[in-house]
């Protein structure tokens, strides 16, 4: 059973019981996931995640594999940072994908050094700071809060600067809906299907229904799943 498999099951129960129904889950013969019994019924389960894609050290790379890639070097270069001069309150440091971004390091590190040595709570306390630029991504700062001491470090996969380059949810949900219609055309149980949503931007329930396909009649329900929540976005669901 994976890591994914699990979060969609308990988001999806969690919304089934503020609908207030009791469900019961057991395996599934993969397909699907799960067979869930609710409201007197018996649903057949899908699970499948999307993830936003781009290039990345000249590989295609999923945005989740990037965030590993970049979170642990991201820190790296946080510790180092503060081992040479004093944070003057709690910053973020957001990191976006980087050709070859560890050969930068030094350079990374030198910048947010002379930020720091030169930062002045009066000019640079509201705004966000680019404090390295490359041909391909950028390294910004920025202060959360003037109490304490400690440099935050983030991957910064998504954002206005992202956003406006692509939009690949018109590409890839419709796929990942096709992808399990095949897959599913044996099971004879209502189907619902459960998206864990790790694509990176940030897009409304509307935004998701309008690329969802005409295939997607086959599902009794679809169901997203960000963090530990789920929404409807398409069909129904038994309510208590």
């Amino acid at each position: 059973m994976r890591y994914d498999e699990e979060l969609c099951r308990d988001a999806l129960s969690r919304l089934l019981r503020q609908r207030g129904l009791n469900d019961s889950w057991s395996e599934g013969t993969e397909p699907p996931d799960w067979f869930l019994e609710v409201a007197g019924q018996r649903f057949a389960v899908e699970v499948t995640s999307i993830h936003g894609v781009t290039s990345f050290d000249g590989q295609e790379r999923n945005w989740t594999q990037i965030s590993h890639e970049l979170t642990p070097f991201a820190q790296n270069v946080c510790d180092e940072v503060q081992s040479i001069v004093t944070i003057p309150g709690v910053f973020f440091v957001d990191f976006s994908p980087i050709p070859n971004l560890k050969s930068h390091k030094q350079e990374i590190v030198q910048a947010l050094v002379e930020y720091f040595r030169g930062y002045s709570p009066g000019r640079d306390a509201a705004e966000s700071r680019v404090i390295a630029r490359f041909q391909v991504g950028e390294v910004a700062v920025y202060r959360s809060s003037g109490v304490g001491n400690a440099l935050v470090a983030g991957a910064l996969l998504a954002g206005s600067r992202v956003s406006r380059l692509t939009d690949q949810l018109a590409d890839i949900l419709p796929d990942a809906v096709r992808k399990k219609v095949s897959k599913m055309k044996a099971i004879s149980e209502p189907v619902i299907l459960v998206i864990l949503d790790q694509y990176g931007f940030q897009r409304a329930i509307g935004e998701w229904r309008s690329r969802l396909p005409a295939e997607v009649s086959r599902f009794e329900a679809v169901v997203r799943v960000r963090g530990e929540s789920a929404e409807l976005i398409y069909g129904d669901l038994p309510f208590g």
